[in-house]
């Protein structure tokens, strides 16, 4: 069975081997294991934690690991990332399950050799141990900040010669917290209210949203039965400002072009009660067909997608 380190370990070797996205490789290996919500939430703070502080790791990394880095096996380096990120910035998990599990991948993966060398590493490595203003105190402004803050120098030498320091540092900080995920509740099965209610997400950190039928939630992973079951989709709420500026009604006849992944015409229709006519429109069949299966999960009727090129216009295509 997959624990939440080596499910993570598994998404960060496939997204450095360049098979998909890592959200995209993340959410497969969860659909694929069977997981308590703890489990699935580790994994998933792990892979998106490495990947947004990747520099700044390996930079840690380095002044413990007294070998060449870059010529580290790729399994060794993500298991020494996914360490070293759960010392520096995961309170919850104690520092000997941190070091402990990170060996026993290790020794999985590379055998005993490896296994002490992970142990020797991470067991140097704490909050004390890291002096990140003493190791960057020389360094070039550019450079402290790419590292400081885990983005490419190259961005932040065009952010500090555009916007000056105070601003460029703002936007590293910025840049760097954990994204909100935007939810949409589908009103023709429920309420934000009356599906928030359920106790099974009691507990979860959430936001509420001006607008209704949505919300915010850092945590994916604990809706993804109700996104299964059609109760939800994931939307941004500005882009559901277009369809609530059309306030369409029950009976409306749309024409969505650009529609993929659907998140505008799934709302229409529920917005209109699943009642009327949509035509969406995009250049791809792939995305269309996606769009298609998350209208039934949904449990609307009223879309009809269609393959075509919006800028070509196509008579015996109209509507």
């Amino acid at each position: 069975m997959t624990n939440a380190r080596e499910l993570a370990l598994r998404v960060l070797q496939a997204t450095d081997a360049g098979r998909s996205k890592s959200d995209t490789l993340l959410h497969q290996a969860l659909r694929e294991n069977t997981m308590e919500r703890n489990d699935r939430a580790l994994a998933t703070s792990i892979v998106y934690g490495v990947l947004r502080y990747r520099i700044l790791l390996d930079f840690v990394i380095g002044r413990f690991y007294h070998h060449d880095i870059a010529k580290a096996a790729p399994v060794l380096l993500n298991i020494l990332r996914i360490g070293t990120f759960q010392l520096l910035y995961h309170d919850k998990v104690p520092g000997w399950a941190a070091v402990n599990e990170c060996v026993k991948l290790a020794r999985k993966y590379k055998g005993e050799r490896m296994a002490k060398l992970v142990n020797g590493v991470l067991r140097k490595i704490n909050t004390d141990s890291v002096r990140l203003d003493e190791w960057l105190r020389e360094k070039e402004e550019a450079e402290k900040l790419s590292i400081l803050f885990s983005h490419p120098r190259w961005l932040v030498e065009r952010w500090l010669l555009s916007y000056g320091r105070e601003k460029c540092r703002c936007m590293l900080e910025y840049d760097n917290r954990p994204p909100l995920f935007g939810f949409r509740t589908n009103r023709l099965k429920t309420t934000a209210a009356d599906f928030l209610s359920n106790p099974l997400f009691s507990g979860i950190d959430r936001e509420e949203c001006p607008l209704d039928h949505f919300f915010f939630s850092g945590d994916f992973s604990v809706f993804e039965t109700s996104l299964n079951e059609g109760l939800l989709s994931v939307q941004n709420p500005t882009q559901a400002l277009a369809c609530l500026l059309l306030n369409p009604f029950p009976g409306s006849t749309v024409l969505d072009l650009c529609a993929a992944p659907g998140g505008k015409s799934t709302l229409l229709a529920e917005m209109m009660g699943n009642k009327g006519s949509i035509t969406s429109l995009d250049l791809y069949e792939q995305k269309l067909l996606k769009l298609a299966n998350h209208a039934r999960a949904l449990g609307i009727s009223i879309i009809e997608t269609r393959a075509a090129d919006a800028r070509i216009f196509q008579p015996e295509q109209q509507p």
